[in-house]
Parts: structure tokens; sequence; C-alpha cells
């Protein structure tokens, strides 16, 4: 189990290492369990699919997005 101080670094440095290697980064912020609280996803370039608003040079006034995520056997 890790701290919170701990999973919040390591967001950061898979954002900041996304950015360094593709020039994006994509995160999904969501409510924690208790209500209280936020959970930080980092999700990455590689399975994240932008449906580009031409007229826009921002992602965030995007159409779309699609994040795939793989399934396990179980």
């Amino acid at each position: 189990m890790q701290s919170r101080e701990a999973d919040m670094t390591q967001n950061l440095r898979d954002l900041l290492f996304d950015l360094l290697v593709t020039g994006y980064t994509f995160y999904q912020v969501s409510p924690s369990e208790e209500g209280n609280n936020v959970k930080i996803k980092v999700l990455n370039p590689l399975n994240t699919f932008i449906d580009e608003n031409y007229d826009s040079p921002y992602v965030k006034n995007s159409y779309r997005s699609v994040v795939r995520t793989w399934m396990t056997k179980d």
C-alpha cells in the first residue's frame, strides 16, 4: 500500500515522461469511493484516441476521446 504522496509523485513522473516522449499527456479525474477526494488516473497516450477539432489547436476542445483498456484473464 502506497501513501498518497508517493502515488501523486508517481503520477507526476508518468505525466512528465509521457509529455517528453509523445508530446501529449492524458489523465482522468474521478471522485473517490468516500466522496471526499478525487482520484487521478494517468492514461497511456498509446491507448488514447482523440477525435480532433480542427477549428481549435487545443485537445480540450475535441469532440470526444476513446481510451482502450486491456482485459486480463481474470
